[in-house]
């Protein structure tokens, strides 16, 4: 059991420097926006997150991040337990 991460590298996306994360659950639900999972970030910070649970845009963000985890900035975690 656990959760398999991958990060992409750091650097610009078309000239931006992001800071934005998403995290895809199952092909079925996608999470959007600043969210940090730890404790300090949970506890102090105002994080922001969009849920999305229509199929179309979930496919559609698995495709984007398969475009960009294709790159070579991609680096592959493993799984987190």
């Amino acid at each position: 059991e656990g959760v398999e991460v991958e990060v992409l590298g750091s650097g610009s996306f078309d000239g931006l420097r992001p800071h934005g994360k998403m995290i895809l659950v199952d092909g079925v639900t996608a999470a959007i926006g600043s969210i940090a999972l730890s404790a300090q970030y949970m506890d102090f910070r105002r994080e922001v997150a969009v849920l999305v649970d229509d199929p179309r845009i979930v496919g559609e963000l698995q495709q984007f991040f398969q475009r960009l985890s294709a790159g070579p900035r991609s680096t592959p975690r493993g799984v987190v337990r």
